[in-house]
């Protein structure tokens, strides 16, 4: 496997080696403990050729590299919440995916957010080599989903089909995951007062906080967080603004 890192050492682009560019912004963070100390790519898999009984028989990627994209942490419990844009107040950089050449999504499974389900990969293969956004491989449509797209110039909708090469001014894909805290919170409401429900509501939130470094939202132990997944014959470019806690 070959890894290439980007260190974010202050808010700016940064330029890689495969005509790479990231650029990361971090906003929103609750915790002054929770931040984004930096954004990587690693190489996948690359397709040199068409091989008989591949996913890749057709060649259909041929000359491809299949680039997954983390963000890394400071704490095993530090959770991504939203990757977003925005034009209100003091205004983002746009929100989007380059890529020069178009990058690659199965005719028929591709999709703006990821994961990819295991049963449909049964009958679609490829669809594993799909670029999309992602927290964490979470499931899009149950865990994972995108806000409103708001006051694009010329973006009226964003799908796999314009993924690669739209800008999204005012944008958010945003996990369904409540926080630790506001279930909590949630909860403590509704004890009204009472002793023993309040206890009860703290042994939820304690079992919340023990459990979260494994959910797929978390930085868990290795510190990382899926954000995307990109197939290129020709690299990529790439900006996104983060809601940690």
């Amino acid at each position: 496997m070959v890894t290439n890192r980007l260190e974010k050492k202050t808010w700016r682009a940064a330029v890689l080696p495969a005509f790479i560019v990231v650029a990361i912004f971090l906003s929103g963070t609750i915790s002054g403990f929770a931040q984004i100390t930096g954004v990587f790519y690693e190489v996948d898999t690359a397709f040199y050729a068409p091989v008989a009984g591949s996913v890749d028989s057709d060649g259909a990627l041929e000359g491809h590299v299949t680039y997954s994209i983390y963000a890394q942490f400071t704490n095993p419990t530090d959770v991504l919440g939203a990757i977003f844009s925005s034009n209100a107040g003091e205004p983002t950089e746009p929100l989007y995916i380059d890529v020069p050449c178009g990058c690659y999504n199965t005719p028929v499974v591709g999709d703006l957010l990821g994961n990819v389900l295991p049963g449909i990969l049964l009958a679609f293969p490829a669809a594993a080599y799909d670029s999309y956004w992602t927290i964490g491989g979470m499931v899009a449509g149950e865990e994972l989903t995108i806000g409103q797209i708001v006051d694009q110039p010329g973006v009226t909708t964003y799908n796999d089909a314009n993924l690669c090469d739209a800008e999204i001014a005012d944008g958010l894909i945003y996990q369904l995951f409540q926080s630790c805290s506001n279930q909590l919170a949630g909860c403590e409401v509704q004890c009204g007062g009472d002793a023993g429900c309040l206890a009860d509501c703290q042994t939820d939130f304690d079992a919340c906080q023990a459990s979260l470094a494994d959910q797929p939202y978390a930085a868990g132990d290795d510190l990382v967080i899926k954000i995307a997944q990109i197939t290129s014959a020709c690299g990529f470019s790439l900006h996104a603004c983060f809601q940690v806690y």
